[in-house]
């Protein structure tokens, strides 16, 4: 497996987001994926925003990915 190359502050400053609920310990990733079919455990999952697409869809979106083994959920908020 090919390491990561972001740090999670660097990934925080790249996507000007904030990581929420992060353990003290910080978190172990083993992947980065934005397809539901291929999330595995201790990926990241990131959720793509589709025309039409609602909160809901987003909420289901994650979720799923949590089910599928997912440790932590990239999500646009707002406009």
């Amino acid at each position: 497996m090919k390491p990561l190359l972001l740090t999670l502050r660097e990934m925080e400053r790249v996507t000007g987001g904030r990581w929420r609920n992060l353990p003290e310990t910080g978190l172990e990733l083993s992947g980065i994926n934005f397809h539901l079919p291929y999330v595995s455990s201790g990926d990241l999952f990131v959720h793509r925003i589709r025309a039409g697409a609602t909160c809901s869809d987003a909420e289901t979106a994650v979720a799923r990915a949590f089910g599928h083994g997912a440790v932590a959920a990239l999500v646009r908020t707002g406009s």
